[in-house]
C-alpha cells in the first residue's frame, strides 16, 4: 500500500491528463471558467467523502501554521496556472510546458536539496532528465516550426514564472503536510480555486462562461472535475508518502498520457518523434522507480 501512496503522482498524471482530454471538447471563453466550476464541483465531491469517510469535527483542526502553508501554496499555484494561460496566448503550447516543466522541476529540486538536504541517487536525476527530454522531444515539431520561439520572450518569461511558482506550490504543500492530512490540503485547495478566479475575473471585468445551459458541456465538466479531484487527491498523497521532487517528476508525465489518450480516444495522430518521446519518457519513468 504504502508503493501505491509513492506512485500517486503517476496516477495523478494519468487522471489530469485524461481530464485535459475531456475539457480540450469544450469551447471557454473565459479560460478561468473552467478552474472556478472545477474547485467549486471539488468541494462538493470532497464535502461527500468528509461526510462518509471521516468526521467534521476533525477537519481543519490539525495545525493551524500547515492550514496557512496549505492556502499560500495553493494560491501561488492558482497563479501559476494564471502565468500558464497567459504564456500559452503568446506562443505555441508546446514551448511552455517545455520551459514550465523544467522550471518546475528545476525549482522543486533546488528547494528540496538547500532546505530538506535530499540527495538523490544520479540514475534517478538521469531518469527525471530523461522525462524532460521527452517532453521536449513531444513538442520539438512545434518548437521547430514557431517563429515566437525567438520572437516572444514574454511569452516564454510567463512560462518560467508558471514553472517556478509551481515548484514553490509543491514545496510548500509539501511542508504544510508534515502538520496536516491531505484532505485537509485538498479543502483549502477547492476553496481557494473558487475565491482567487472569482476576484480575478471580477478584477478583469469579465464573465464565466454559464455552462448550465449547455447539457453536453456541463456532463463533460462535471467529469472533468471528478477527475480533477481524484488527481488533487492522489497528488497531495503523493507529497505525503514522497518528496516533492519525486512527485514533480512523475506529474511531468501527463502530456504523455494525454498524447496516447489523444491518440486512442480523440483520434489524433502520433509522430515518429512522439512515439520516440514515449520511449524515453518510459525509460526515464521506470528509472525513477526502480533506483528511487
Amino acid at each position: 500500500m504504502h508503493n501505491f501512496f509513492e506512485f500517486s503522482a503517476l496516477i495523478s498524471a494519468f487522471s489530469w491528463a485524461i481530464s485535459g482530454a475531456i475539457l480540450k471538447t469544450i469551447k471557454i471563453k473565459n479560460v478561468l471558467s473552467f478552474p472556478f466550476y472545477e474547485a467549486i464541483f471539488s468541494l462538493f465531491l470532497l464535502s461527500v467523502f468528509v461526510t462518509f469517510f471521516y468526521s467534521w469535527s476533525s477537519v481543519f483542526s490539525q495545525n493551524f501554521n500547515s492550514l496557512i502553508l496549505f492556502a499560500i501554496g495553493t494560491g501561488i499555484g492558482c497563479v501559476g496556472f494564471i502565468s500558464y494561460v497567459g504564456a500559452i496566448k503568446k506562443i505555441s503550447i508546446g514551448i511552455v510546458f517545455t520551459v514550465s516543466a523544467s522550471c518546475n522541476l528545476l525549482m522543486i529540486s533546488l528547494l528540496d536539496y538547500f532546505l530538506n538536504s535530499i540527495i538523490y541517487n544520479w540514475l534517478v536525476l538521469f531518469g527525471a532528465l530523461l522525462i524532460l527530454i521527452s517532453i521536449f522531444i513531444l513538442n520539438f515539431e512545434f518548437i521547430s516550426k514557431s517563429k515566437q520561439f525567438v520572437e516572444n520572450f514574454r511569452g516564454i518569461f510567463y512560462g518560467i514564472i508558471a514553472g517556478l511558482l509551481w515548484g514553490v506550490a509543491t514545496y510548500l504543500n509539501d511542508l504544510a503536510l508534515e502538520g496536516a492530512r491531505f484532505i485537509d490540503a485538498a479543502l483549502v485547495r477547492a476553496i481557494v480555486w473558487v475565491i482567487l478566479p472569482a476576484m480575478i475575473t471580477l478584477v478583469i471585468r469579465k464573465k464565466f462562461d454559464f455552462i448550465f445551459s449547455n447539457k453536453p458541456y456541463l456532463i463533460k465538466i462535471i467529469f472533468a472535475a471528478i477527475l480533477a479531484t481524484s488527481s488533487t487527491l492522489l497528488w497531495f498523497i503523493s507529497l505525503n508518502y514522497t518528496t516533492g521532487s519525486l512527485s514533480v517528476i512523475f506529474g511531468n508525465t501527463s502530456p504523455i498520457f494525454a498524447l496516447i489518450i489523444g491518440y486512442l480516444f480523440l483520434k489524433e495522430k502520433i509522430s515518429i518523434y512522439q512515439l520516440f518521446a514515449i520511449f524515453v519518457s518510459l525509460v526515464g519513468i521506470s528509472l525513477v522507480i526502480i533506483f528511487r
